[in-house]
């Protein structure tokens, strides 16, 4: 699969943007010659500890295996592997048993098993098994310990509530039988979890020693020729860093910018749309917004390339009236819906438009829900407050408990003048969820209509 790289020459500095497709020798301009092999895979380990950083474990399996499948003793490759089985990001947390335990610690170890055929040569997968079957037992515990908890807790908020108008000292002591019921257990589970992390310490600290050093990847200086490269203007397209115009090197197959040392592989330029659709729809929205962005250096106003990037930037790949929507998102979707326009076509801008109403539709739902949450959040605590208020027909006509039927009134009075509040706020979420809905189904039924013109094109 193709797939964008940027490479930085160590010795000027330039920056080169290429896809995997293309084959490169040496920096476009200073001439340094590199060693492509280490370099490259220099640069697809950095990519892959990105993904797994993004959470983005399908991409960064896919390129430790693409390492993997070019020497399957690759230790980092192997180690990304398992990572990735485990939907480890990090893996710092190996050695941090509290971390570990939340990610997906068996198949992790399966992954180990899997590849044992080639690991042998490193003493650290031998450990790393070790780790992950008692970390495995260390899970089992600290689950057993949440259980535990969350059953005392259980019982105590269904006690508090069926005996709510016991006086505070019976309902302490009450707290205190129910707690010694669970002692035995919490016990038992709190010393195993401490015996557990004293042998799971020893382990990791032995599962450090046992890394290997990594080889410093420096490109590697061959002599450096005299090229006279073959250049000619290219007028139509320019630089994405800086709008400067690119200069086209036949030889080389690049593009060069040489107002701010950035180059581009002429391939960048062959399919990109392909290429950004198929980032998009992995949810690499990154790299999907870089090939949607060289789409825009050769038409600035291309309707797919400028739907694409406003798409990335909010992290969709369709819009949907159930999206997750946050006020960022909403201050996002208006800059880069107004980013669009500035450069769209007189006949997609109203495309771009029903974005903006979008984005102020969700602000208003947004902006109401918040409202109403204060709101219910005060009307819940008066209702709760009116329940635990004694009310007895048959109590003494007593100066000191004439309280409490005043204090019960009050409080209902409050409840009511809130809800009067909320109505009117109720209505308005209503009324800005339907217009909302409307906007995106009118957003839904232009990609669908566009999508089956672009279908029946390429038929």
């Amino acid at each position: 699969m193709t797939k964008l790289t940027s490479y930085t020459c160590a010795k000027c500095g330039g920056v080169l943007n290429v896809d995997s497709d293309q084959a490169l020798f040496d920096c476009p301009f200073c001439g340094t010659a590199f060693d492509m092999v280490d370099f490259h895979r220099k640069e697809i380990l950095s990519q892959a500890e990105t993904c797994l950083k993004r959470n983005e474990f399908i991409s960064a399996g896919q390129k430790y295996d693409e390492l993997y499948s070019k020497d399957p003793h690759d230790f980092d490759a192997l180690l990304g592997l398992i990572l990735c089985a485990g939907k480890i990001p990090d893996k710092a947390d190996l050695v941090n048993p509290q971390k570990l335990i939340r990610h997906d610690v068996e198949k992790a170890r399966d992954a180990i098993a899997e590849y044992a055929g080639f690991w042998s040569r490193y003493p650290y997968f031998e450990k790393l098994t070790e780790v992950l079957s008692l970390s495995l037992k260390y899970q089992s515990l600290v689950n057993e310990k949440g259980y535990i908890e969350k059953s005392l807790q259980n019982s105590i908020d269904r006690f508090r509530k069926s005996h709510r108008f016991y006086p505070e000292l019976m309902l302490k002591k009450q707290f205190r039988e129910i707690a010694d019921e669970n002692r035995i257990n919490a016990d038992r589970v709190n010393s195993g979890i401490k015996e557990l992390e004293g042998q799971l310490s020893v382990l990791c600290n032995e599962l450090k020693s046992l890394e290997p050093d990594k080889p410093e990847l420096t490109p590697s200086r061959m002599n450096k020729t005299e090229f006279e490269p073959q250049i000619e203007a290219v007028s139509d397209i320019v630089c994405i860093k800086c709008a400067g115009p690119l200069v086209l090197d036949k030889k080389r197959k690049l593009y060069e910018c040489r107002a701010c040392g950035v180059a581009y592989g002429t391939s960048l330029f062959g399919e990109p749309n392909r290429k950004a659709k198929e980032a998009l729809i992995r949810k690499e929205f990154s790299e999907a917004e870089q090939w949607y962005s060289f789409m825009l250096m050769l038409e600035p106003d291309n309707f797919e390339a400028l739907r694409g990037r406003l798409l990335c930037s909010v992290k969709w790949i369709r819009v949907s009236e159930k999206a997750n929507v946050s006020n960022f998102t909403v201050k996002t979707l208006i800059s880069q819906a107004e980013a669009a326009l500035e450069h769209a076509s007189e006949q997609d801008k109203p495309y771009f438009r029903k974005y903006i109403e979008l984005a102020n539709c969700w602000k208003d739902v947004l902006d109401n829900e918040s409202k109403l949450k204060s709101l219910r959040t005060r009307r819940d605590d008066l209702i709760e407050k009116r329940e635990n208020i004694v009310v007895d027909v048959d109590y003494d006509t007593d100066e000191d408990q004439k309280y409490i039927p005043i204090a019960h009134d009050t409080v209902t009075r409050s409840i009511i003048e809130l809800e009067s509040k909320m109505e009117p706020l109720e209505k308005a979420l209503i009324e800005a969820g339907l217009q909302k809905d409307m906007v995106c189904a009118d957003i839904i039924s232009f990609d669908n209509n566009w999508n089956s013109q672009k279908a029946s094109e390429n038929k």
